[in-house]
């Protein structure tokens, strides 16, 4: 009886048996692993830079706002 048990397990788990290789990581030609060269910075550096650029957008925006506010107020 524990022999019919272990032939099935062994029979119904070919998942276990299977390889690491099989999960490895599919690199392109080329591709080494490592990080970039400005690593997570770049990306960082990116993102203030754009986030500067809107601000300053933003504050034009405000000054243009007020400027016609002003030319409002002394219409009246």
């Amino acid at each position: 009886m524990l022999r019919t048990h272990v032939v099935k397990l062994a029979r119904a788990a070919p998942s276990v048996q299977r390889s690491f290789s099989v999960a490895a990581i599919r690199a392109s030609e080329g591709d080494t692993g490592g990080i970039r060269s400005g690593g997570i910075a770049a990306g960082l550096r990116k993102l203030k830079e754009k986030l500067a650029q809107q601000r300053k957008h933003l504050d034009e925006l405000d000054q243009h706002i007020k400027d016609l506010e002003s030319e409002r107020s002394g219409e009246q």
